[in-house]
């Protein structure tokens, strides 16, 4: 004899959404505070976006749409790497905020790399060399643009 299961599990897609909501909520709060209109813009765009298409995936989770029949159920295996992650890229913003952008992002780049698996030093070296000189030749140097340079220098 077959028992029914009416226990329906818990989708967890919907923490997603509500955590888009936050975050949205945050960013735009905080675009408040641009001083020009046309700068303030685009950001708030963003977050009206944002809460657009998590409004959406949110209808589709509640309908039951986004899971199917024989999906694997969620597993958290991955946990504890992704916060090890969260807090190296933690540490880049406040070594952004204390060295600046160029010294920092040379030192994150590797870091970065090889907590992610990248072995290759060549690959490593180049996109650490790379990356920064473009930006400073993109930003910099073409469109004038200052990047952060920390509060120590």
């Amino acid at each position: 004899m077959k028992t029914l299961n009416t226990k329906k599990k818990f989708n967890w897609n919907i923490i997603s959404c509500l955590f888009i909501y936050v975050w949205a909520g945050i960013f735009f709060v905080s675009s408040l505070g641009i001083e020009d209109a046309g700068s303030r813009m685009f950001p708030q765009i963003m977050c009206g976006l944002s809460v657009l298409l998590a409004t959406l995936f949110l209808i589709t989770c509640l309908r039951g749409k986004d899971v199917k029949e024989g999906d694997d159920p969620i597993s958290f295996a991955g946990t504890g790497r992704a916060a090890v992650m969260g807090a190296i890229l933690g540490g880049y913003i406040l070594l952004n905020y204390l060295t600046g952008f160029y010294i920092s992002t040379v030192i994150f780049l590797p870091i970065g790399m090889l907590y992610l698996g990248q072995r290759n030093w060549k690959v490593i070296a180049a996109i650490t060399i790379a990356l920064p000189l473009i930006i400073f030749l993109f930003f910099d140097l073409l469109l004038g643009m200052m990047m952060p340079t920390g509060i120590l220098f």
